[in-house]
């Protein structure tokens, strides 16, 4: 059902208002009407009354009908963009008529031709509502469009006949760093790496046969030639017989570095667990750490209780058999500022001279970075690098959790070392003993003195080494429950071999 029409009329003679009203009623109009005849009751009523149609007389006391044109205009745009003016009046030349229709009036009609005015009220409607719904219609687009231009996804409209980009949004532009002049000449091909067309039609064929589309991750190829991962949502959208295919983008670095991270962690804590030195470890995990980071070559330095210099902890490095000699100068460099620094080799023709093997190999620059556990900084990392634009993105991996693992291996490592090393040339005798009654560990000093080969001790009780009249001493020793930090003192002989 309709709604009822609100009509103004705007008209100064009371009987020439009657008939427009008679008129309309004639044509089988639904609608209520207002009657006003001054400017001030014109403005007022179109705020208040707020009409659908504006029906107005062309000459006014004070007033007339190009002026109320003007301010049916305001009224139209913050109102009711669907409304309608029409000018009636008793005689205008034809000029007039086209400067008014020019000017926005919707018709204009003679008053003795009254009988055409239900038709034109509802031809201006008519055309006025189709006008608003284009409209509407079109600031939708244009709504739709900045959304999808502001999107932090990348978005790709692409022709599934010719594969070329249709539309590419802001964010895409951005991150792969072409103009849009230049990309709507190219294809998916141009911007992934290690493209292969017909693995893409299938990816194609597979979401048009699904309603939700289909995922799939790749590698994106910036036009400076450098990679970020990327998550690929691919739909198939059918516009009439026109079929395109449309991609949402994630970039997926951040999420694939977290992961990264994770591995990295867990590969630091399994490296350090199996039975290796200090030094097999950070092997292990410099190898490790190149594989992530595209390195050449990575070597980790530390120095020495706060001592001045910096002494080369463990290297990987494929090109040469032994560490770098400016590794050293860069480690000191950040034990001195204590923050990342990174190294351009291209312009520092001192360092190409003193490393051949970089002049010789595709390294283009080094970062140096610190790894702290806590405050305290326990190492630096320097990692040599072919690429130029992405170095402390690929260092990423290093995030503060990765560098507290590390550090807090290394320190673990170097106090067993050096707890090692103690047991090892002490000259008092050490050993460890088990509550299960075999002896764990022995020094030197205890194999020199009681004469067993170490071999020998380890598959023996303990109860085989204490003098017979000291075994009080053992039944002790098996109930002892010391805290951290109390010490027992026991006196006993021991057999010699």
């Amino acid at each position: 059902m309709e709604k009822q029409l609100r009509i103004l009329i705007l008209e100064d003679l009371l009987d020439d208002a009657e008939l427009i009203e008679h008129q309309l009623k004639k044509g089988d109009l639904d609608f209520i009407s207002k009657v006003v005849e001054t400017r001030e009751q014109y403005e007022h009523a179109l705020k208040e009354f707020q009409p659908d149609v504006v029906i107005s007389d062309h000459s006014l006391p004070m007033f007339d009908s190009k002026l109320a044109l003007q301010m049916f205009h305001s009224y139209r745009k913050i109102y009711n963009p669907a409304a309608s003016f029409i000018l009636v009046t008793g005689t205008v030349s034809e000029e007039f008529a086209v400067e008014i229709m020019k000017e926005g009036a919707d018709d204009y009609i003679l008053k003795d031709r009254l009988k055409r005015l239900p038709a034109a009220v509802r031809n201006a409607l008519e055309k006025n509502k189709l006008r608003d719904q284009r409209r509407r219609e079109e600031e939708e687009k244009l709504y739709l469009f900045d959304i999808l231009q502001r999107s932090l996804h990348e978005i790709y409209v692409i022709n599934s006949d010719t594969t070329k980009f249709e539309y590419v949004n802001n964010e895409a532009l951005i991150n792969l760093g072409y103009r849009l002049e230049e990309i709507v000449e190219m294809t998916p091909a141009h911007t992934i790496a290690n493209f292969d067309m017909e693995r893409f039609k299938r990816a194609v064929k597979h979401a048009e046969e699904s309603k939700k589309g289909l995922i799939i991750e790749r590698t994106a190829l910036r036009k400076d030639g450098t990679t970020y991962p990327i998550q690929i949502h691919l739909q198939v959208i059918m516009q009439g017989d026109k079929r395109r295919i449309l991609a949402n983008v994630l970039d997926i670095t951040e999420a694939k570095g977290l992961e990264e991270q994770k591995e990295l962690a867990n590969y630091i804590h399994n490296s350090f667990n199996y039975n290796r030195n200090l030094q097999e470890s950070l092997e292990r995990i410099l190898e490790k750490l190149c594989l992530n980071c595209s390195c050449l070559a990575a070597e980790i330095y530390s120095r020495e209780f706060d001592q001045p210099g910096s002494k080369l902890m463990a290297f990987y490095n494929p090109l040469i058999s032994e560490g770098s000699t400016v590794g050293s100068s860069m480690a000191e460099e950040v034990y001195e500022c204590r923050e990342k620094r990174i190294f351009d080799f291209t312009s520092d023709l001192e360092i190409l001279k003193k490393e051949d093997w970089i002049k010789k190999s595709s390294v283009k620059n080094a970062i140096a970075i610190p790894i702290y556990h806590g405050e305290e900084l326990i190492a630096v990392i320097v990692g040599f690098l072919s690429a130029t634009v992405t170095v402390e993105k690929k260092f990423a991996v290093l995030s503060r959790e990765v560098q507290e693992k590390l550090a807090g291996n290394i320190k673990r490592k170097r106090s067993e070392e050096e707890l090692q090393k103690i047991f090892d040339f002490s000259p008092d005798i050490l050993t460890v003993l088990g509550k299960d009654g075999y002896v764990r560990k022995v020094n030197p000093a205890l194999q020199n003195t009681l004469g067993y080969s170490p071999e020998e001790m380890l598959t023996m009780t303990y109860d085989k080494l204490i003098h017979p009249d000291d075994f009080q001493v053992l039944t002790e020793w098996r109930d002892l429950d010391l805290k951290d930090g109390e010490v027992a003192y026991y006196e006993s002989r021991w057999l010699t071999r």
